[in-house]
């Protein structure tokens, strides 16, 4: 028998009644859509298990077919669920919250894709701290990665870095509205054995379980000639891909 299941997995609001469960009944919405706010998909005292499968989809960035296959059911069936025109019988509750209890959390995901990266990535917070960064990262600043952790990322600002950080944060970076900037900047190292640096970086919003957003930073260093061409391409020091535009 497959292991993907899906009538015995839910229990339809309109017939509990029929089968002894004493569960709510649960007015239909018209979307599940995973980008809009909670609040516009949901009426705060409607489905408690919507909310919480849907607000697990978002913090990890999972599609309803990805949720789906975690579960053992199928993508309708999670369609089904988010909508409010069924209910997980209970057993499939108890899975669901087992997977939430054992999902590491996002932090630590983080953390670990960071400091095991190949490339000059890091990981800071809206007060520039650096929360993780890579060993290729550490060594163009000339900073050991055990002594990274917790330092201000300010020295490495020149004017434009700084002016294209200021730009982000007022367009909504650390309120999710940003999904990436690719920023043309000369950069300084931490330790300062560097100054004006030609890079290019490429920032992107993640979200942690806590819904903090932390800006992680991916970035190479240019010659004088590639950074030139690589300016032109970007339309200049900064390029600014917003959530809605990647909305179909």
């Amino acid at each position: 028998m497959s292991r993907r299941q899906t009538e015995p997995l839910y229990t339809d609001p309109a017939v509990v009644g029929t089968i002894g469960h004493d569960l709510p009944q649960i007015p239909p919405v018209a979307t599940a859509d995973c980008t809009a706010p909670l609040s516009r998909i949901f009426d705060p005292a409607g489905n408690a298990w919507a909310l919480q499968l849907v607000r697990f989809r978002r913090v990890h960035g999972l599609k309803q077919a990805v949720l789906a296959e975690m579960l053992g059911v199928d993508q309708a069936t999670i369609s089904r669920w988010e909508t409010g025109r069924m209910i997980p019988d209970r057993a499939m509750q108890r899975r669901f919250q087992n997977l939430v209890r054992r999902r590491p959390s996002e932090a630590s995901l983080v953390t670990h894709r960071t400091v095991g990266a190949i490339g000059e990535i890091a990981v800071t917070n809206r007060s520039r701290i650096f929360i993780a960064a890579s060993p290729a990262y550490c060594a163009s600043h000339g900073v050991p990665p055990d002594k990274i952790v917790g330092r201000t990322t300010t020295p490495q600002h020149t004017v434009e870095s700084e002016r294209v950080y200021q730009a982000a944060v007022e367009r909504g970076f650390f309120r999710g509205d940003i999904a990436s900037a690719t920023v043309l900047a000369h950069a300084n190292s931490l330790s300062g054995h560097v100054k004006n640096r030609c890079t290019k970086a490429v920032w992107s919003a993640v979200r942690l379980d806590s819904g903090q957003i932390v800006l992680r930073t991916e970035r190479v260093s240019l010659s004088d000639a590639a950074y030139l061409a690589a300016w032109e391409d970007n339309g200049g020091h900064s390029r600014f891909v917003m959530m809605d535009d990647l909305v179909l």
